[in-house]
């Protein structure tokens, strides 16, 4: 495409949410707080007449929500999301609730203090309740908000991406796996040697269409005629050769814009900020947390408890699939068990639901050598849609809803694996890691991780080594958590998966 096919604009884009689009979601909070103010009265007095009718010895109360300093916590609560750009900035999901639940809490211990400490000297049960279901209301809220101010032509943020294929294709992920902020990539300005043969074939259905370009010697004169685009550069391309004709484009046109670090491979999440008064000097200092004595011990607590109540489940789906597998005659056993590598490189047995039938390998590698497209398949993810392999209707069941890799949940327990991790590899596949691969010993593959949840089959192999190098220099258990969440999503949706 050429740069000639621009067209001007005199006025460039605010990244700042409109006025409006932010008033409704803060009058989804406000709604959010208010209803589950109303849900614990109402819960509490039922309570009460249910004690009364049913003569219980402990006598319960009507909650009381007239008390002064609830008006207060609900004001700071609103105050505290405004001032952190809730209702302003286009905020990441993760950072909104993280920054909900952390508020919540911190105005639920306030709210116990003043009820145990100044009041009745008892535990407030149902008072904690009530910030909880508030809690729930709140993040609920956030999302139909989200959903209702998304449908808005003043939400859609136009992005054009100043950078190299590894930029820009980061940045594609980050965008589309949140999907919060707005921000909709129409232009990509792809500067760096080795680029040539770039093609944006990783954008995901339904993306709308994104203008290339290709000449960094124009792209000082693409931005003074193209001010309708908030733009992202790639910080080094600030401090390249080109960095004097860009800087002085920014300058004339006026425009807003960003810089993406080049942080690949750091652990920048990770990392404590110190800062020294009067001087522009900021040291990062990196904490490797899941590697911390405490931060193994916690992981594996929650994996225990956890795969310990998995258990339970498994036992039934043992049987459903037994009986299903037999009605459907198939002659494969109910368990696999395949090698993988673990902890430390020694290698488990990766216990699965069979799906595949006695002679798979024999199989693809018939396929393989005579389907040109399925061995490109098979290359780039080491999957394949169309399966051969696949014995049975409800091994395909099980594979698409992913729960032929409930059985490792015996792994967690055994202490093989962990709930939350790089996702175990065969022998044959640790060359495909690199020098990353040392990573990957360093903790317990888990039962699902961040490549399940940011695109699973639908990425290629390699970006699934970077989600996984990602996760053990970052880890913390509010990621876990998340990711935890985010995957039972993915299952209900049944995204990515076959």
């Amino acid at each position: 495409m050429s740069l000639s096919d621009s067209t001007y604009r005199p006025r460039g884009v605010k990244r700042q949410i409109p006025r409006l689009l932010g008033a409704t979601v803060l009058l989804f909070d406000v709604a959010a707080l208010l209803i589950g103010f109303a849900a614990t009265k109402f819960f509490s007095g039922f309570l009460v007449e249910l004690s009364q009718m049913l003569d219980w010895e402990r006598e319960f109360h009507h909650f009381d929500t007239r008390r002064y300093y609830y008006i207060f916590l609900c004001f700071f609560i609103l105050v505290r999301f405004g001032l952190k750009g809730h209702y302003s900035r286009r905020v990441p999901w993760l950072a909104q609730v993280e920054t909900v639940i952390k508020t919540i809490i911190f105005a639920a211990l306030f709210d116990a203090f003043n009820y145990y400490f100044l009041d009745y000297q008892s535990l407030p049960l149902l008072l904690l309740s009530n910030w909880a279901i508030c809690l729930g209301f709140v993040v609920l809220f956030r999302q139909i908000s989200s959903v209702i101010i998304s449908r808005s032509k003043k939400w859609r943020l136009p992005i054009a991406l100043v950078g190299d294929a590894r930029m820009v294709q980061d940045t594609f992920y980050a965008f589309v796996n949140d999907g919060h902020t707005g921000y909709e990539v129409q232009a990509v300005l792809l500067t760096g040697t080795d680029n040539d043969d770039f093609v944006l074939d990783f954008l995901p259905k339904g993306h709308p269409p994104v203008a290339l370009y290709r000449e960094p010697e124009k792209f000082d004169q693409f931005i003074k005629d193209n001010r309708q685009y908030y733009y992202l550069f790639d910080m080094d391309e600030l401090r390249g050769p080109n960095k004097d004709k860009l800087t002085s484009a920014i300058d004339i046109a006026q425009i807003e814009y960003g810089l993406v670090p080049n942080t690949k491979s750091l652990d920048v999440y990770g990392m404590e900020p110190h800062y020294f008064f009067g001087n522009d000097i900021m040291i990062l200092h990196r904490r490797d947390s899941i590697r911390s004595p405490s931060g193994r011990f916690m992981k594996r607590v929650i994996d225990i408890v956890v795969s310990g109540m998995g258990l339970l489940v498994l036992g039934p789906l043992t049987l459903i699939v037994y009986v299903m597998k037999k009605l459907e005659k198939s002659t494969t056993p109910v368990f696999y068990g395949g090698q993988r590598d673990g902890m430390n490189g020694e290698l488990f047995s990766c216990w699965k639901f069979c799906t595949m039938k006695s002679d798979g390998d024999a199989i693809l590698a018939d396929l393989l050598a005579r389907d040109e497209n399925a061995r490109i398949e098979w290359d780039k993810f080491q999957k394949l849609k169309n399966d051969p392999r696949v014995d049975s209707k409800i091994s395909r069941l099980l594979r698409k809803t992913s729960l032929d890799e409930l059985p490792q949940i015996w792994n967690v327990f055994n202490g093989d694996m962990s709930l939350v991790g790089p996702r175990p590899i065969l022998p044959t596949q640790r060359g495909d890691y690199g020098d990353l691969i040392e990573q990957y010993y360093a903790v317990r593959p888990g039962l699902t991780g961040l490549w399940q949840v940011s695109g699973r089959n639908e990425t290629s192999f390699k970006q699934r080594v970077f989600w996984d190098s990602w996760y053990i220099r970052n880890w913390s258990l509010w990621y876990d958590i998340v990711i935890l969440f985010k995957t039972a999503k993915v299952l209900f949706t049944g995204k990515g998966a076959y």
